[in-house]
């Protein structure tokens, strides 16, 4: 048994990883600024209350302290920003508390997708073409070069994530970059919008566990349904595997000599049938119960490293597992409003032998919480009629 520090304690995925360190044995805490439905679980130990993440100065003040004063055996960032941090202080952080992350020159290519894509074209990696203005003006100059039907991302989501933007013209892009600069000006003046070419086709990933640049465990999911509907977190999703993407994922993080866990995120073209790069995600994924609900338990892999345990290599997972997030923040119940009609395909899901959900029947105080979530956001929504 370990005793386990995680970050971010109101993500869909630090519940799942909580849920599952707790069932290995581990003793598992939180640090989180307020108390979520994840620290509500069986299996958390203990809440640590500390200053908002966003706050960088203190909450990494808090941090360093709390591990020089606390024994942890391994402590485990869930979120951007705190994997942002963790490896920006490796060297202070690492003496006092086993941390299992990448090296941050290889983290600086995957949270920038200027740098993922520039990456990506030295080695040969297909991806979709990508213009990167730093301002209004930029974009504007570039727009006569962009091949529509378009997309406008986020370019470094540490500095601001936003759902992706899908425009059919000139005239699309400059109203929405505008409301983007409406939105987000301090944010937009540190890191501006990409502008990128529309890929039609499945959204595709590829997740691993890597020790010391060699691939140790694999996984790979389809996105079924997303929020919001036009893409977004998946809200269901199935295993399946694909020696062609193995290739293509395992081709991205063998070059950047990765460690530790990531996702690797494809669209398959439609028209070619080819996997084109969209991101990188450097931490654990929001999907990440799919995984260990079909037997590949990536926290625990950690653990075992933390231990110095050498991993064996393995792609061996239920790869009919169909996994529904009914209950999360943005999950299918929220979903539903956007889309009505896919009630009926929803619960055929939910029915499916080989289909598991978030709804745990074995630690409900954490559902309830999640369920309480949901009304008040039925209730703004119903109620409200100026809320999004």
């Amino acid at each position: 048994m370990m005793k386990v520090l995680l970050s971010d304690g109101s993500h869909k995925n630090t519940l799942a990883i909580i849920r599952y360190l707790g069932r290995e044995g581990h003793s598992v805490h939180i640090l989180h600024h307020k108390k979520s439905a994840p620290a509500y679980s069986k299996y958390c130990k203990r809440l640590i209350l500390c200053p908002p993440i966003s706050n960088q100065e203190a909450y990494t003040g808090f941090l360093l302290q709390h591990v020089q004063d606390n024994k942890y055996d391994i402590f485990i960032p869930v979120g951007v920003l705190a994997n942002k941090y963790s490896v920006s202080l490796y060297d202070k952080i690492s003496p006092y508390v086993k941390l299992e992350v990448v090296h941050k020159s290889a983290f600086d290519i995957a949270i920038n997708k200027r740098a993922t894509f520039d990456f990506a074209a030295i080695h040969g990696i297909d991806h979709p073409r990508s213009f990167y203005p730093e301002n209004r003006k930029q974009a504007e100059e570039m727009a006569d070069s962009v091949m529509f039907p378009a997309v406008i991302k986020s370019s470094d989501e540490s500095v601001l994530k936003f759902p992706t933007v899908y425009v059919d013209n000139r005239n699309d892009l400059c109203s929405s970059l505008d409301s983007l600069q409406t939105g987000f000006p301090d944010q937009l003046d540190r890191a501006y919008p990409l502008i990128q070419e529309r890929i039609f086709g499945g959204a595709f990933g590829f997740f691993a566990v890597y020790q010391c640049g060699v691939c140790k465990k694999v996984f790979m999911h389809e996105r079924i349904r997303e929020n919001p509907v036009s893409g977004g977190v998946s809200t269901t999703a199935r295993s399946f595997y694909d020696k062609h993407l193995l290739e293509a994922g395992k081709k991205v993080l063998d070059e950047l000599k990765w460690h530790g866990p990531a996702m690797v995120e494809f669209k398959q073209d439609i028209s070619s049938g080819a996997y084109k790069l969209i991101e990188i995600n450097p931490k654990f994924w929001g999907s990440l119960e799919l995984c260990l609900s079909a037997g590949m338990n990536f926290p625990h892999y950690l653990c075992m490293m933390a231990r110095d345990e050498e991993l064996e290599f393995s792609d061996n997972y239920h790869r009919k597992r169909r996994f529904i997030w009914l209950v999360a923040v943005q999950g299918e119940l929220y979903r539903l409003f956007q889309k009505p009609r896919d009630f009926f395909p929803l619960v055929g899901d939910l029915l499916r032998f080989h289909s598991r959900s978030d709804f745990w029947w074995t630690d409900l105080k954490p559902t309830f919480i999640q369920l309480s979530y949901f009304v008040i956001w039925l209730k703004n929504r119903l109620f409200k009629k100026d809320q999004p």
